[in-house]
């Protein structure tokens, strides 16, 4: 489990933690993945190329995130 916030992005880096707290904090408005998805492609968080990274390890990891 991923307690705090820091032990998250030494594992995955910054880019993947503000990802995973963008997708986790969309999550809880009611947003679907496709949306948020395109959210971040919109709004340049991401590359095309990178997203499917992000998104799987968000979605691998969302379970033991424990600080959001």
């Amino acid at each position: 489990m991923y307690k705090t916030r820091l032990d998250y992005m030494k594992q995955y880096g910054a880019k993947a933690t503000i990802v995973s707290e963008t997708f986790f904090e969309n999550e809880r408005r009611g947003r679907t993945p496709n949306q948020i998805r395109a959210e971040l492609i919109t709004d340049e968080y991401v590359s095309a190329n990178m997203l499917d990274r992000y998104t799987r390890t968000y979605q691998n990891t969302k379970s033991k995130i424990g600080w959001l």
